[in-house]
């Protein structure tokens, strides 16, 4: 073989193996930054649940109207975030269970204004025992399930987490690779 040819050929297979180290860097950094950005999303609805978490409980121990005001505003934000993102995500049972949290929520609201009417009228004992019967159930219940809506969430933040580290050891695992 001449050495023109050798040159040429050699000329050839490093500009086609740069072309493929350049595409596929493109690809994972395409790759890291789609699963940043879910991390992000996973991120900020866990931030917004556990703010609806901490808002429930602070509207069941006080019942202030600027508490069932921003519960609502907050879980209107996190229901449109949910939807807006179903479709990265399996969040399909998460929304049904903020739906549940809502009817929870409604529910123990309505038991507390029971409870406010009968004492303004001074009924019997025996119905304000079972009004505080229900708020306990209705608050147990809207602790399990404000959990089950947190573990949901923070299961999609950790698998956004684990999928950007199995494309940070692919890129690091090709690039000694390549190198060696």
């Amino acid at each position: 073989m001449r050495i023109k040819t050798r040159l040429l050929v050699t000329t050839f297979i490093t500009i086609l193996l740069t072309t493929m180290l350049l595409a596929l860097i493109v690809g994972f950094a395409v790759d890291m930054r789609s699963q940043t950005s879910k991390s992000k999303i996973a991120t900020e609805l866990v931030k917004t649940t556990t703010e609806l978490i901490i808002l429930t409980g602070d509207y069941f121990r006080n019942h202030h109207e600027r508490s069932e005001i921003q519960w609502h505003s907050t879980y209107s934000n996190l229901l449109d975030s949910m939807h807006r993102n179903k479709n990265d995500y399996n969040l399909g049972h998460a929304i049904d269970s903020l739906e549940l949290l809502k009817q929870y929520f409604l529910r123990m609201k309505s038991e507390h204004q029971l409870r406010g009417s009968l004492q303004d009228t001074q009924k019997k004992q025996q119905i304000l025992e079972k009004i505080d019967y229900s708020e306990r159930l209705l608050f147990d219940q809207v602790q399990v399930n404000s959990q089950e809506i947190l573990t949901l969430m923070y299961k999609m933040q950790e698998d956004a987490n684990l999928k950007m580290k199995t494309i940070e050891i692919r890129v690091i695992s090709f690039i000694v690779a390549f190198v060696v």
